[in-house]
């Protein structure tokens, strides 16, 4: 399902067909790697999603268990938390990666950033916030990975702290 909404070019939230630009609906640890486990969408349903769906637009909400099929996974790494900030990345290119539990979305450079919190712009205080509680889980990934994954993974974050200093006014 997930490969066929990417290759047919239809919005992950709407189903309709995307133009050239792509919104990926993102934590920000998710913008550090540049991951995503799901397909992109239209500009305006991603942001419909940030400000009205109850896990994205609440930082208090937990993800609703109940009445999920049981064998269920998401590809790559999952997070089990609420970032408590959504980011609404907008490219024209992104690549599937296939891994051993799925296919992730490597997410290209944006041409547009923004992020959410609580159905509204969030303030940089939230984005770092958000960011001080999700980097130890990737961390302790990247140690998990071994040689050179450390490094990697504090050149991708100088990367999003750079875009991030040029999007988002301290």
């Amino acid at each position: 399902m997930i490969t066929s909404a990417a290759a047919k070019n239809l919005c992950w939230l709407c189903g309709d067909v995307m133009g050239t630009r792509k919104a990926f609906a993102l934590g920000p640890m998710c913008c550090i790697n540049r991951v995503s486990a799901e397909p992109p969408s239209h500009y305006e349903c991603a942001v419909f999603a940030a400000k009205a769906c109850p896990f994205l637009s609440n930082p208090d909400a937990r993800r609703r268990e109940r009445d999920l099929p049981e064998a269920r996974e998401v590809a790559g790494i999952m997070i089990e938390r609420n970032p408590g900030v959504t980011a609404i990345w907008v490219t024209r290119f992104y690549s599937l990666m296939q891994v051993s539990n799925g296919v992730l979305f490597f997410v290209g450079e944006p041409e547009g950033l923004e992020f959410y919190a609580r159905g509204r712009a969030a303030t940089r205080a939230e984005i770092e916030a958000s960011i001080a509680s999700g980097i130890p889980h990737l961390e302790e990934v990247a140690k998990r990975d071994g040689r050179g994954a450390m490094s990697e993974l504090k050149r991708m974050r100088k990367r999003f702290d750079a875009l991030l200093a040029d999007r988002v006014p301290a």
